[in-house]
């Protein structure tokens, strides 16, 4: 089973309900009527989400742990990787300052559920906007239908999205959040994103 979180919205802090946080300040999603505190959504996957395939993505303010977790990759240039386009020349074209993207923290997050998560901001940060809606929505989208016409689309990954979206986040001050959370990611990581196996 496949399962997908996506929110685009407001993102707000609120300070620290359970004591746990390092800032003292709890990540929330800003609901309709009320605050979805990053505790109760964490709870949330954890009592339903263990055998599932998660994907959680948030376009919002302060969405870096919003999910609860504290670790994430970062991203750096890497010299001498040419393996994340499969059309490099035509890729290079497109986005050069792209071509080159590696992790120099990468690990799996041990929790009772399993997911990949992509956040738009750190916890500290503001999430760019407009009309058009968010920075982070607009260029996931423009990514995706770039790699489609560029044909590289069908050996997309979740980590090769999440090297391109970050890497434009970055200039608009943003540090997007990418995460791999739980023992079973590993075997849909790999997958094109948003297909299930």
């Amino acid at each position: 089973v496949f399962f997908m979180f996506y929110f685009s919205g407001h993102g707000d802090t609120l300070l620290d309900r359970s004591g746990d946080e390092v800032n003292r300040y709890d990540e929330a999603l800003v609901g309709y009527d009320d605050y979805v505190i990053d505790d109760e959504i964490n709870v949330l996957l954890a009592k339903y989400f263990g055998k599932s395939q998660n994907l959680m993505i948030v376009d919002a303010c302060h969405s870096g742990t919003v999910n609860k977790m504290f670790l994430a990759l970062d991203f750096t240039k890497a010299k001498n990787n040419t393996a994340l386009f499969a059309n490099e020349a035509k890729a290079i074209a497109m986005a050069p300052d792209l071509s080159e993207c590696s992790y120099n923290n990468i690990g799996t997050i041990q929790e009772p559920y399993n997911m990949i998560y992509f956040g738009a901001t750190g916890d500290s940060e503001t999430a760019g906007g407009g009309s058009m809606g968010g920075v982070f929505t607009f260029w996931l989208d423009k990514i995706i239908q770039d790699a489609k016409y560029y044909g590289d689309w069908n050996t997309m990954t979740y980590r090769k999205l999440a090297c391109r979206l970050a890497a434009r986040l970055q200039t608009y001050k943003q540090s997007m959040m990418y995460r791999e959370i739980g023992e079973q990611v590993k075997h849909y990581v790999n997958n094109q994103p948003f297909k299930t196996n």
